[in-house]
């Protein structure tokens, strides 16, 4: 017969309360002045760092990159006081603000020496990609319409120079012809 784990809830108003900044001061002096406490947190911090959920990472990154209107890139280029900014440039400079947040993260997995999670993070960025490219109506895509592309490319020559590990190069081959995203890839390297 399992033990069920009986969880008490503490009240906490004025932690609670706390913005993040002062309540993450709190957590990180906890773990500090408690090894028991710094060994959980390390252990919950990994199974949230081991839990990459391709698809939804994907379904945000289209979501966010369908989030500028048109009409922020007009309102933003054209002729300005510090010149004059080309609207395909400041569609795409947008599109890559979007995105970058999302190869950060991906770059950080490498570096905690996560290859899976780097390589699935890199699978959702190029799905994510391609599923706005392809799902998304975004009239963005008409003032650079190579930016999918582009960065897909990008992110996937990145990935595998930084992972540095011929399996995992296959890996996310494997995925990328599963779900039908390595033709453009293909083209190109012939």
């Amino acid at each position: 017969m399992k033990e069920k784990k009986v969880s008490i809830q503490i009240p906490t108003p004025y932690f609670d309360s706390l913005d993040l900044t002062r309540g993450h001061q709190i957590l990180r002096g906890l773990i500090r002045q408690y090894p028991e406490i710094a060994a959980r947190a390390e252990e919950l911090a990994e199974e949230i760092l081991l839990d990459v959920d391709i698809e939804d990472i994907a379904n945000s990154l289209a979501d966010d990159l369908n989030g500028p209107a048109i009409e922020e890139v007009w309102d933003s280029s054209g002729g300005t006081r510090d010149g004059y900014v080309d609207p395909s440039e400041r569609a795409y400079e947008m599109l890559e603000e979007i995105i970058n947040p999302y190869i950060d993260e991906m770059n950080i997995y490498i570096l905690r020496d996560m290859k899976d999670q780097s390589r699935d993070y890199c699978a959702a960025i190029l799905l994510g990609m391609h599923k706005f490219e392809t799902e998304y109506s975004s009239l963005l895509l008409g003032e650079v319409p190579d930016f999918c592309y582009d960065m897909s490319q990008y992110v996937r020559e990145k990935w595998e120079e930084s992972v540095e590990d011929e399996e995992q190069v296959k890996l996310l081959s494997g995925f990328l012809e599963e779900n039908g995203l390595s033709g453009k890839s293909e083209e190109s390297d012939s």
